[in-house]
């Protein structure tokens, strides 16, 4: 026996006791069901090429051996039990229909699905099982047979015999005889995903009512999905804008906000965040902050990506009235983000540093080092790299005048799990 046969294959042959000319005589069909074996240990979704293959090999087989059924139907035999106790072992249902939509072959996996005698099923049209398939399904595998296609999938709505309700994901593959280009049949298969599309319902539904708005993009930048806030927010119909690339609400916002985000389309960098303000249809102004991360292969090519658009007005009105309290503060307050870059700056500031600071913020926090003596400098930097979250020191500045001031510094931080830097 050969030693790269599959472990179930060599005791079945054991238990056979077939003889080694028997072995050798159906190498060729137990190196089939070898592979089969191992294919299947390696991936069950090569289950249905490898079917259709056998099936293309079986009827090919019945062809050649029609001069001599008597003769060779007992290797038939061997080769659809073997075949059936593969597919028995299988928790996916597997069937074939024949040109007129009936079942030719059922594994077990059925009965477990639709709750029906296998017995029972075979030689009837898939049409008879409406009353346990959802119409919708049954409309759809009608328009398949109508117009096929090679490969055709779905997810079936099926009430078992039992009642329970059960989703299917159901896949078609059409088998031609060999030169043939019309179909002889199909072969397929059902996956029970209904426990997963529990979950994705429950899911749906606390995005649905998340007040965010969510979104997916596929590779050309297309919504694939967006939540019901999103049309709350942006004034726009879900469905008008699904598959319609993202650019296509850009006209609303912004033009820094439009200069922003194709510039980060067209870089390789894969988050974007950008605080924006739109007109809303009944002319109230709206302050959103969008939050993008995209997927890219190697080479910096978009694969997809998901984001969220938050509505801050509110916030941002309370940030508006927080700031004119601090821009008549005495004291120069300062924000900055993960990558040091200030974020916000009171009036304060502009007399400390005698920078304007609309023209400051953006700017690196080092960008101001060069204000300082070297070992205020020093101790800052050292700070910005330890795990420390506030630090405090009294240092000397001099402004752009010459201007020599003393000021007492206090800077506090939030920081990650690996201690980088998140804001300040």
């Amino acid at each position: 026996m050969s030693k790269t046969y599959h472990r179930l294959l060599k005791r079945q042959i054991k238990k056979a006791e077939l003889k080694p000319t028997e072995v050798k005589r159906l190498q060729l069909f137990l190196d089939q069901i070898n592979q089969a074996y191992l294919d299947n240990d390696q991936d069950m979704i090569r289950l249905e090429n490898i079917l259709e293959q056998s099936s293309k090999e079986l009827y090919s087989l019945n062809q050649d051996l029609k001069s001599d059924v008597a003769k060779k139907i007992a290797e038939v035999e061997i080769a659809r039990d073997k075949l059936q106790l593969i597919n028995n072992n299988v928790r996916n249902g597997i069937f074939r229909l024949n040109k007129n939509a009936e079942f030719v072959y059922l594994n077990n996996a059925w009965e477990d699905l639709f709750g029906i005698p296998v017995e029972e099923s075979l030689g009837k049209k898939i049409w008879a099982f409406a009353d346990y398939i959802d119409p919708k399904n049954l409309n759809e595998v009608a328009q398949f047979i109508e117009n096929p296609q090679k490969h055709f999938n779905t997810v079936f709505r099926v009430t078992n015999k039992n009642g329970s309700v059960k989703f299917l994901e159901t896949n078609f593959t059409l088998v031609f005889e060999e030169g043939e280009e019309e179909a002889i049949g199909a072969i397929g298969s059902f996956l029970d995903i209904t426990e997963l599309n529990s979950t994705k319902n429950r899911l749906q539904l606390v995005l649905d009512n998340i007040q965010h708005a969510i979104f997916e993009l596929d590779a050309d930048l297309r919504f694939i999905y967006i939540n019901e806030a999103f049309s709350t927010l942006y004034d726009i119909d879900v469905t008008d804008i699904m598959n319609l690339d993202i650019r296509h609400i850009l006209p609303r916002i912004d033009k820094d906000s439009v200069v922003a985000f194709n510039s980060f389309i067209n870089s390789t960098k894969n988050r974007f965040s950008k605080i924006f303000q739109i007109k809303r249809k009944s002319g109230k102004y709206q302050w959103f902050e969008v939050k993008i991360k995209l997927d890219r292969d190697e080479e910096g090519n978009i694969l997809g990506g998901m984001g969220v658009f938050i509505d801050i007005t509110e916030l941002n009105s309370v940030k508006s009235q927080l700031s004119l309290l601090l821009d008549n503060v005495n004291h120069a307050i300062f924000e900055f983000n993960d990558e040091l870059r200030f974020t916000y700056l009171n009036a304060a500031f502009e007399l400390y540093y005698e920078t304007n600071v609309e023209k400051a913020l953006n700017l690196k926090f080092e960008e101001f080092f060069k204000y300082l003596d070297e070992t205020s400098h020093r101790k800052i930097s050292e700070f910005l790299v330890s795990h420390e979250l506030i630090h405090n020191q009294v240092l000397k500045l001099t402004t752009k005048s010459g201007r020599e001031i003393w000021i007492d510094l206090t800077i506090k931080v939030t920081r990650d799990v690996n201690n980088n830097i998140l804001s300040g």
